[in-house]
């Protein structure tokens, strides 16, 4: 008895360091002509704590990096979640994609209706995902994300919201693939 309760203690601590270490990853950064540490700490954390990161790479003049540079960054990168996003939209796993709105999103929109209204889907360059902007909406930092339509060069966008340490997509006009704004939002 005593050994399976060590057993199921190590399978649940193993387990938890995995979960863990998914939505946490460390990525190495090259920096590039025009790079800010504070953009770079933006689009991988979504802070803009600029300095931690800066601390934990010795970078002594955070306003003085240099292309080719290297920085080092634990987060889970808010352009991963958005194209998880999508590619679980068109790959038909709705309830998947219906699991990573936000908890606003989730209040005014049932899985159903989740359901329903991708049926009819936008197509996005999965390439093009970029972040533009951040905003702070109902205290929390939401991200905008620029896509581009597959078929055109017209540029969309859609709002990330950090909610509990993790990367939520937040809709706020009830169709989930069509673009989004967080004007004229009640907060």
């Amino acid at each position: 008895m005593f050994n399976k309760i060590i057993i199921i203690t190590l399978f649940l601590i193993v387990f938890s360091q995995s979960a863990y270490a998914a939505e946490n990853q460390t990525y190495t950064y090259k920096v590039r002509k025009g790079d800010t540490l504070s953009e770079i700490t933006l689009l991988f954390t979504g802070t803009l704590n600029y300095m931690k990161i800066a601390k934990a790479n010795r970078i002594n003049n955070p306003d003085l990096i240099l292309p080719g540079n290297k920085i080092r960054l634990t987060a889970k990168k808010p352009l991963s979640v958005i194209e998880h996003y999508f590619e679980a939209i068109y790959d038909n796993r709705s309830k998947e994609a219906y699991e990573m709105l936000s908890s606003y999103t989730n209040s005014s929109l049932s899985l159903a209706e989740f359901e329903n209204l991708i049926k009819e889907r936008t197509s996005f360059d999965m390439d093009s995902f970029a972040v533009i902007s951040d905003n702070i909406w109902n205290k929390h930092l939401v991200l905008f994300i620029e896509a581009h339509l597959e078929s055109d060069p017209a540029t969309w966008g859609f709002n990330l919201i950090r909610e509990k340490g993790k990367w939520r997509v937040l809709v706020l006009n009830h169709n989930p693939t069509f673009p989004q704004q967080l004007i004229g939002v009640p907060e």
